[in-house]
């Protein structure tokens, strides 16, 4: 079991294991008001953005649903939109320049 793996449900975790350094940022608490879906990706907009990753695109985080692992997230991110329900996204690194969505809270 990889540390990734061991504590990526940790908010705002930064461990340093050996020389590398393993960084995820989360959004602050906010509800989603955009979704756009695209055959690769999913760009999500909350009402309130968080600058994460110092990634160059701040006005989205982007979420790869190129890899079929992340379509449950695509359907959580449907429904949590339609509810109007308050998330927190953890991001982890970049991906066409926006913050690469790697968790949703809700």
């Amino acid at each position: 079991m990889t540390i990734r793996r061991i504590f990526s449900s940790f908010p705002l975790l930064a461990t340093i294991v050996g020389n590398d350094v393993l960084a995820l940022t989360n959004s602050a608490p906010a509800k989603i008001s955009q979704l756009t879906i695209g055959s690769n990706f999913v760009r999500v907009q909350l009402k309130s953005m968080t600058e994460m990753e110092g990634c160059s695109q701040q006005q989205y985080y982007i979420l790869d649903i190129a890899d079929n692992k992340n379509s449950a997230m695509l359907s959580a991110s449907l429904v949590i939109r339609s509810m109007g329900s308050t998330v927190i996204i953890q991001s982890d690194g970049c991906l066409n320049g926006y913050s690469l969505i790697s968790h949703i809270y809700y």
